[in-house]
């Protein structure tokens, strides 16, 4: 079962972003500002499995 390592890091990355939009934790902050806050990490974290870049498995950019 080599596919539910990268599964769990992707829904435990996305479930704090959607925390996040569910109770308005950055209410003040400029919209743009305040989606790099809240989906920069899911989106990294999702799009590196997704893609199977090679730098994650191996520790190398």
């Amino acid at each position: 079962m080599t596919w539910w390592p990268p599964v769990l890091a992707i829904a435990q990355s996305w479930e704090p972003a959607l925390l996040d939009v569910i109770t308005s934790t950055y209410a003040g902050v400029p919209l743009c500002a305040r989606a790099v806050f809240m989906m920069g990490a899911p989106v990294t974290v999702t799009a590196c499995p997704a893609g199977r870049c090679t730098g994650c498995a191996t520790g190398t950019a």
